[in-house]
C-alpha cells in the first residue's frame, strides 16, 4: 500500500459497512466517519469504487463460500473490474480474486 505505483481504491460497499457498524456501536472512529474518510483519503490518496448494478447481480453468480453481503459485493467488484482485495479474510481467497495480505 505504501508503493505510490499502486492505485488504492475503497469500495462504497466498505464505506456502507463501516457506516452500519458505526451506527450499531460495533466500530468507532476518532471523528465522524465522514470526516475520517476525508482525512484518510488525504493521507492515502485513494479513489472510491462505486457500486454498480452489474456488480450487485454478479454476487448472485458467486459460490457460497462467504455469506457476508458486503464482502460478496467487494468480491464481485474485484471480479468485474479486475481488482485485488486487501484482506486477511481466508474465505475471500476461496474466490478467483487476487488477495493481498
Amino acid at each position: 500500500m505504501d508503493d505510490a505505483a499502486n492505485e488504492l481504491l475503497l469500495s462504497d460497499a466498505a464505506v456502507w459497512e463501516m457506516a452500519l457498524k458505526a451506527a450499531a456501536g460495533k466500530l468507532t472512529f476518532p471523528v465522524p466517519l465522514r470526516v475520517w474518510l476525508v482525512d484518510q483519503r488525504a493521507t492515502w490518496h485513494f479513489d472510491y469504487v462505486p457500486i454498480r448494478q452489474d456488480q450487485i447481480l454478479r454476487t448472485l453468480e458467486l459460490e457460497r463460500h462467504h455469506t457476508d453481503p458486503f464482502d460478496r459485493l467487494m468480491i464481485a467488484q474485484a471480479l468485474t473490474d479486475d481488482l485485488s482485495i486487501v484482506t486477511p479474510d481466508g474465505f475471500i481467497s476461496k474466490y478467483p480474486v487476487r488477495v493481498v495480505w
